[in-house]
């Protein structure tokens, strides 16, 4: 029903009376516009019967003293940063159901596992744990974060269940994504990368991003080999926008823009800066109101991602070293505590 304003406030003199009775308009008018009670008929592709996903967090609770780009190397403070996301992951994350902890300095992990334990809800949390800093630090963090994803995927007991097509997310395990619900549901089904590509600083944001089984193995597994000296944030955008702009976003399976803008919390290793105060707030705000115009204007772009793309259309990174598998004497202690 129309919400009727009598004559008395309407022609109201009084600023702050006006101010209210607008705010109460504007309420009832979100309420009955139709994208509220048909989101994907306006371009909000909110999938209501969206299965919940695997989360992949990466850790180094002990990392290279010397380690570049990174000035928080305290093993106690990166604990308590995991413990913090840990809790926030499985308390908060109702899309999130699986939870493969992967660690590559083999440090103790009991405080991350008590946390489990105390856990009560059903969600299934794996401890993959093993050596992988054994590599000049020169070789940056990139080469150690997808050497620890190849570590998981080929040790992981809840990553062998995944099918070619059932999808993961990833995230720096010190971070909370905390509109990860919001990215999982309105997610395009089917995808082999899903990332938030900054196309004009020429990066891509590797703190959070998501991928199909079958993806990983196509585009990402063994690839750790490149990144000696390589940043992985350039290494992803000059490798996968290549393949974009020769197939398109449907054959090559990579879609390079969330629906939303992911809000990342915590606090980041370079000049440990907090990712939601200050100008990279402002940054933040700024990139979710662009990115709301831009789904209005564009809403058929994430329709076109909708559609199923068949396995042998699909284009692979070109042809490279995979090794059958990882070297260095590593071992995975897999613990699955709750």
């Amino acid at each position: 029903m129309p919400l009727r304003i009598p004559n008395c406030i309407a022609n109201s003199s009084v600023p702050c009376l006006k101010f209210e009775v607008s705010i109460i308009v504007l309420k009832q008018s979100r309420i009955d516009h139709p994208a509220a009670r048909n989101p994907a008929s306006y371009g909000y592709m909110m999938h209501s019967d969206v299965s919940p996903a695997l989360l992949v967090m990466t850790a180094t609770i002990n990392p290279f003293s010397n380690v570049f780009w990174s000035d928080r190397n305290d093993p106690a403070v990166r604990l308590e940063d995991y413990c913090e996301a840990l809790e926030f992951y499985l308390n908060r994350c109702k899309l999130i159901d699986r939870i493969v902890f992967v660690e590559n300095s083999n440090s103790n992990l009991a405080p991350l596992q008590q946390i489990v334990e105390n856990h009560r809800g059903g969600k299934q949390v794996e401890f993959v744990s093993f050596y992988g800093q054994d590599y000049p630090a020169e070789y940056t963090r990139g080469y150690g974060e997808l050497r620890s994803l190849d570590h998981a995927f080929r040790n992981s007991r809840l990553m062998s269940q995944l099918k070619d097509e059932d999808k993961c997310w990833k995230v720096t395990g010190r971070y909370r994504a905390t509109n990860l619900d919001r990215l999982i549901r309105t997610a395009p089904p089917s995808y082999d990368l899903y990332a938030d590509f900054r196309w004009w600083k020429k990066l891509t944001d590797v703190r959070l991003f998501s991928f199909s089984r079958g993806g990983y193995e196509r585009l990402l597994l063994g690839r750790y080999l490149e990144m000696k000296g390589v940043m992985l944030e350039e290494y992803f955008f000059s490798r996968f926008t290549a393949l974009i702009e020769e197939k398109g976003e449907k054959v090559s399976g990579i879609i390079p823009e969330f629906y939303y803008v992911p809000r990342i919390e915590g606090i980041g290793a370079l000049q440990n800066m907090n990712y939601m105060r200050g100008k990279l707030r402002m940054i933040y705000h700024a990139r979710s109101t662009l990115r709301f115009f831009k789904n209005l204007v564009r809403p058929s772009r994430w329709n076109c991602a909708r559609y199923e793309v068949p396995r042998d259309r699909r284009c692979r990174v070109p042809a490279g070293p995979i090794p059958g598998r990882l070297h260095g004497g590593e071992t995975s202690d897999r613990r699955a505590p709750g």
